[in-house]
């Protein structure tokens, strides 16, 4: 009886604290549901459409360029070769000195060499003598035939004794003419005007013997060519551009084909040339085809064997530009955003030039009022409203082809402004330039009037190595 007590007591006690758990949790519970009853907010509204910068594509003249490495070359370039066995003698110049033709540049040991000129000579001497004593003989036998007919024996052997005395005279002077030539090789002159390079044997060694040696080097670099190579797809475009560079109706002239040459550390390209030699036909192991370029050199700035890069502008056209950030790429190819009157975004599929200055050149795809994202394009969704911002693009400078360092001593060509074929420093890689080029009646008086419009000579240096 007593444990049923106590059991029913701590029920009776487990009740009431229960009871008095849930009465102390009314309050909260009315608090908390409360404002979920009785402030019900409406349904939340469109979100506002996201901000973008547009920009109307820049319309102005732009020159498509073919820009190439080059590398540099003297007009003129002869390796001066010991001719005659011998032991320099002496050297008579200094390195890197400016030469004329025929100048004195080494002496080769000459003793052996006017001896054997003096032996030639004593030959020819002894040659005469015998030929005036077999003329002599046969004039005698001569007479003697006309007298007596028995003696045309006699006088045939007399006869043909001449003869072969005129031929031992001509073959002795054809030996004294090649040792006064032998002798002559031991004075080493330069064929050229240009700078000498140091010499590369020293006084009392031993030169041309079994091997044509090399002494020293003279280049002509008045002026200078740059050699660089055009891919197949560029030669169709410069044979469709310049046709007569590559035809063969008649002798091409190429130097109304303007060239620029910039350097390595030299903004844009500040040398102002024109297209000299067209190769006759592609190399088949790299498909491309050779020109050379040709430069004048004042200043002897342009050294040959530096390597450069060179611009020959292909043609002129109103061109659409845009920042090459604004054009965007997907395995269709590039596309723009392009926003409607309605400001909903479009994917435009257009076609790209090249860049310059950060500014991409839009072929096709697009009109000069077209609206297009060039800031915000993550937050444009084609088919998705947007909040445009217009904003107006400037105009691309049009640099001229002097830079604003141009070297001392550059020239462009008489009567003319300066042509625009240069790349400023902050320039990103391309092939492209804008400029203006001016009436073609300026041009062609420009290109008659200057120093490098006509073909150079061409002097061909037969090897010092060979006679």
């Amino acid at each position: 009886m007593h444990i049923e007590r106590e059991d029913s007591v701590r029920v009776a006690r487990g009740r009431a604290n229960a009871h008095f758990i849930v009465l102390s949790l009314l309050p909260a519970l009315a608090i908390i549901c409360l404002p979920a009853g009785c402030n019900r907010h409406p349904p939340a509204s469109a979100p506002h459409p996201p901000a973008v910068t547009v920009a109307k594509p820049v319309v102005q003249q732009v020159t498509d360029f073919l820009e190439y490495p080059c590398t540099l070359t003297g007009i003129e370039t002869v390796d001066i070769r010991a001719r005659v066995e011998g032991f320099l003698q002496s050297i008579e110049f200094k390195p890197r000195q400016m030469v004329q033709p025929n100048q004195l540049l080494f002496v080769i040991e000459p003793k052996q060499y006017k001896a054997q000129v003096e032996e030639a000579q004593a030959d020819l001497t002894k040659a005469q003598a015998d030929k005036k004593l077999a003329d002599t003989t046969f004039l005698a036998e001569d007479e003697l035939y006309k007298k007596r007919a028995e003696a045309k024996y006699s006088r045939d052997q007399a006869e043909a004794k001449a003869g072969v005395a005129r031929g031992q005279v001509d073959q002795a002077q054809a030996a004294l003419d090649v040792a006064n030539i032998n002798l002559s090789y031991t004075q080493v002159v330069s064929p050229i005007r240009g700078r000498v390079s140091r010499n590369l044997v020293d006084v009392g060694n031993l030169v041309g013997a079994g091997e044509k040696t090399l002494l020293t080097t003279v280049v002509n670099d008045s002026r200078v060519y740059a050699y660089f190579s055009l891919s197949s797809d560029d030669v169709l475009k410069v044979k469709r551009t310049h046709p007569h560079v590559t035809a063969a109706a008649k002798p091409p002239d190429y130097h109304d084909v303007p060239a620029y040459l910039g350097l390595a550390d030299e903004k844009g390209c500040p040398h102002a040339g024109s297209l000299d030699f067209v190769e006759t036909e592609l190399d088949v192991s790299t498909s491309t085809l050779q020109l050379r370029a040709i430069f004048e050199n004042p200043d002897s700035m342009l050294m040959p064997g530096l390597y450069g890069r060179i611009r020959v502008p292909m043609k002129t056209f109103d061109g659409m530009l845009l920042p090459d950030t604004a054009v965007l790429s997907d395995q269709g190819g590039k596309y723009v955003l392009r926003v409607n009157d309605q400001n909903v975004v479009e994917h435009v599929v257009v076609t790209v030039g090249k860049v310059y200055m950060g500014m991409r050149v839009i072929e096709g795809g697009l009109s000069a009022n077209d609206r297009i994202v060039i800031n915000g394009t993550q937050k444009a969704r084609p088919g998705a409203r947007v909040d445009p911002k217009l904003q107006v693009l400037p105009a691309v400078p049009m640099p001229s082809v002097q830079s604003a360092s141009q070297p001392a001593g550059t020239q462009t060509r008489p009567g003319s402004q300066p042509r625009p074929a240069s790349r400023m420093a902050d320039d990103p890689p391309g092939d492209l330039m804008l400029e203006s080029f001016g009436p073609p009646a300026e041009r062609d008086a420009a290109a008659a009037a200057s120093p490098i419009a006509y073909r150079p000579r061409s002097l061909t240096i037969q090897p010092a190595g060979g006679r």
